[in-house]
């Protein structure tokens, strides 16, 4: 693999067609290690059809990059955020992204049928992308328990639904969207909207939030309460491996680690003190040691 970047599509502004751009940005393990997981299903039925002598992916050594750091939303920064979002249509919205972990384009796309509220879960299973509807990233649904506090923030994102007499409750053709987070015009929002939503809010605070930064936010909060391959389930991941590589370092409590620690070496300066030492080891002063190395 020998280019390790990462590409995008753009619109050409000659041509109106999409093209692909180098971004320059590197690729992540997790994502090199997974394109060399598809290509090798793929050349060993090319193998096992005689198509190729040999699997040419077989022993491709993946660089191991340093998982860049997860940045979280504070509770300043929070308090800040949600005073400047309380008089937009936007506020149950930022809200519930922060207490689901949903990704930007699962919110943008989730529907009122995708929600069962007896049940308290929510389907995923499809993604706004920037060319449009589409599935979500890995392809497959999962579930996403609905907590009371998402439960409450969805019926404030119905009132104000009601109260600004958004199109899609009663445009026949927007009714059939059935979208939880439409625009105000009742259609799907674009993700670029979307963003120029935060890009305003943080010109206006001075705050830097970013869309995925909610679900870092909810991965930091839910840890120690919720088990690992609960994570791992709520996120939508593959495996626990995935969970870890993205959120590794963040899933470990370092204050928790720290008071274990305390537990370990309580008393060992006493210990060491009223040790009495082998008399048969000479004990070297320091002022020796520098005085021979002079």
């Amino acid at each position: 693999m020998s280019k390790k970047t990462k590409y995008k599509r753009v619109k050409d502004k000659k041509t109106g067609k999409l093209v692909k751009v180098d971004t320059g940005e590197k690729l992540s393990t997790w994502t090199m290690k997974h394109a060399r997981k598809v290509m090798h299903i793929i050349f060993e039925q090319a193998v096992k059809s005689k198509i190729i002598p040999e699997n040419p992916v077989k022993d491709i050594e993946i660089p191991i990059r340093q998982a860049k750091t997860r940045k979280t939303i504070t509770g300043d920064e929070m308090a800040i955020m949600f005073k400047y979002l309380r008089n937009t249509r936007w506020y149950w919205c930022f809200k519930f992204l922060l207490v689901t972990g949903l990704r930007r384009g699962e919110v943008l796309a989730l529907k009122w049928s995708d929600i069962d509220f007896a049940a308290k879960r929510i389907t995923v299973e499809d993604n706004n992308t920037d060319t449009g509807e589409g599935d979500t990233k890995n392809r497959k649904y999962h579930y996403v328990p609905l907590s009371d506090k998402a439960i409450e923030y969805l019926q404030g994102q119905k009132n104000m639904l009601e109260e600004e007499r958004n199109p899609s409750l009663k445009n026949e053709e927007l009714k059939r969207l059935n979208l939880v987070f439409p625009s105000k015009d009742g259609t799907m929002l674009k993700p670029d909207s979307f963003n120029s939503v935060l890009d305003r809010m943080n010109r206006a605070t001075g705050l830097h939030i970013t869309p995925h930064m909610f679900r870092h936010t909810w991965v930091y909060l839910s840890k120690g309460v919720l088990s690992l391959a609960e994570i791992k389930e709520c996120l939508g991941h593959d495996d626990t491996t995935t969970t870890l590589e993205i959120y590794g370092t963040m899933l470990s409590d370092s204050a928790t680690t720290a008071k274990k620690l305390d537990k370990v070496f309580e008393g060992i300066d006493n210990d060491m003190d009223e040790k009495e030492p082998d008399q048969s080891c000479k004990i070297i002063h320091w002022k020796d040691l520098v005085k021979r190395a002079k």
